[in-house]
């Protein structure tokens, strides 16, 4: 039970970190392509 928790936890902070990663590689790409016009 306990275990179970704690692998959501950290499941939890992962999804968060790759969000943000996506978040910030999605704003780097549109200005990529904003310059390449």
């Amino acid at each position: 039970m306990n275990h179970k928790k704690v692998f959501l936890k950290e499941l939890e902070i992962k999804n968060r970190v790759i969000e943000k990663f996506y978040v910030q590689f999605n704003k780097i790409a549109s200005i990529d392509r904003f310059y390449q016009r």
